[in-house]
């Protein structure tokens, strides 16, 4: 792909394109580049904003509000309204692609909105959404965290056919955790979204590489899906009791999305995660990133546990509850660390392992490893009994006063 172009749709999007060039199944989609989103921000006043901002810590949404804010420009309306006609009428997909987005060593994944469009009068707000969700406060501290400036950043918008799908899931051509050479196949009923945003426990299938041949299956149970509505909208309604415990697609399909990895992993040439989708009839590649959390040789271990959140939160817990918790880590962590001198990175702290809360114990070991006159391995049950871990780089002495930001 040429850096020219990428700058102009961002890298999702010419993956897209990529992907569907070498015959990939993946849906008819048109895309809005990054000029629009320039034209925008100056009528909606946003240089001005952020130039305000330089020196201090950034208000996300007072940039989101005058995104939103601002109309969108009546030549972009009609293109948006051709565009509907062209792919076919029916519902669409609006997705992100940021030139900051499905990088080599920073994915984005989650961070920038994805919306459902069944009312094409609704299709220019939820581009102007979309815009939006580049200054949304995770989308902002996921920048900062990574060292990319607000300014550089971009954001063109996919205007893709939206699959009726019966199930949907995602799949990773190698273990993001442990980094073994299998394939991993999640799958949950309905559109994807409901297993993207932690709701739901998905299907998990493994494959060998070769063949790809099945190594193991399980199978969760389901209560809610995602499903299109004849109108054109996507609303959540109750699994079936017959159908929540069964598998959310047979064998034969998981394989299917196992073989179509592979396929999109070879003409990228490194490992990758996808989201797919299966309208009961034909699978669907809907997007492909390489996959940025790979343990490499060498590397320290990360080592997450849900020792205590396991009791407090024992389920998959809710977009809105992960949203409590994780973008308040700062008020909830900060300011505790800080008080024993230390700085350390609350957001790390925590994360999501199939859709429950875990603590990061590397990193909490290394905080308290801090301190001085503590047993830190004693302290926390005798950690050193079973993994070696190095000192964290994200936890140091905190210099001068003041909270860590």
């Amino acid at each position: 792909m040429s850096r020219a172009h990428t700058a102009q749709i961002g890298p999702k999007a010419v993956s897209l394109q990529h992907l569907a060039d070498a015959g990939l199944p993946v849906p008819d989609a048109r895309f809005l580049d990054c000029a629009e989103y320039r034209l925008h921000m100056a009528a909606a006043g946003v240089p001005a904003l952020l130039a305000a901002q330089v020196g201090s810590p950034l208000d996300p949404s007072r940039i989101a509000d005058a995104i939103v804010s601002a109309p969108v420009d009546r030549r972009v309306v009609r293109t948006l309204e051709a565009w509907h006609v062209e792919l076919g009428a029916g519902p669409v997909a609006v997705r992100s692609s940021a030139n900051a987005e499905d990088l080599s060593g920073a994915s984005f994944a989650g961070q920038h909105g994805t919306y459902f469009v069944g009312d094409p009068d609704e299709l220019p707000a939820r581009v102007r959404d979309c815009w939006a969700s580049l200054f949304s406060e995770r989308a902002v501290r996921y920048r900062e965290r990574a060292g990319v400036e607000h300014s550089g950043v971009e954001m063109a918008v996919i205007v893709q056919r939206l699959i009726p799908a019966v199930a949907a899931g995602v799949a990773f051509t190698v273990d993001p955790v442990s980094g073994a050479d299998e394939v991993s196949v999640e799958s949950c009923p309905g559109i994807g979204e409901s297993l993207v945003s932690g709701k739901v426990t998905p299907d998990r299938f493994v494959f060998a590489r070769e063949g790809p041949s099945m190594r193991t299956r399980s199978i969760a149970p389901k209560t809610t899906r995602l499903l299109l509505d004849p109108d054109g909208h996507v609303r959540e309604s109750a699994v079936p009791p017959g159908l929540a415990d069964a598998a959310s697609v047979s064998d034969e399909i998981a394989r299917e999305v196992a073989a179509i990895a592979l396929r999109a992993e070879e003409l990228f040439g490194v490992p990758i995660d996808i989201e797919w989708a299966y309208d009961g009839q034909r699978v669907w590649l809907l997007q492909a990133r390489p996959i940025t959390t790979l343990q490499r040789a060498g590397e320290p271990q990360l080592v997450w546990s849900n020792v205590n959140t396991g009791e407090i939160l024992p389920d998959v817990i809710t977009p809105l509850t992960w949203s409590v918790i994780h973008g308040h880590a700062e008020e909830i962590f900060g300011g505790m660390f800080g008080a024993l001198g230390l700085r350390v990175d609350p957001e790390q702290l925590v994360g999501l392992v199939g859709g429950r809360v875990y603590f990061n114990l590397t990193t909490i070991r290394a905080a308290f490893a801090a301190m001085p006159l503590l047993d830190v391995d004693r302290f926390l049950g005798g950690m050193q009994d079973y993994v070696d871990l190095p000192p964290s780089p994200i936890v140091s002495p905190r210099h001068g006063g003041g909270r860590w930001r």
